[in-house]
């Protein structure tokens, strides 16, 4: 579970982009998986100082 997020992820991050746009990025996750990656990618984020935005239509 997981595992095709944390390759498109590992994908965008080879080029070193200065913004990195997550758009519904766990949707398709079920409940608890989504929260486990939503602070891997918070903790990825904050370890390599890297800007992102992330997109949810979450209400």
């Amino acid at each position: 579970g997981g595992q095709q997020q944390r390759v498109a992820l590992a994908r965008a991050m080879v080029i070193e982009p200065k913004v990195l746009l997550f758009d519904e990025p766990l949707s398709n996750l079920d409940a608890k998986l989504r929260v486990k990656m939503r602070v891997f990618i918070r903790k990825l984020q904050q370890e390599l100082g890297m800007t992102s935005i992330y997109v949810t239509h979450d209400q």
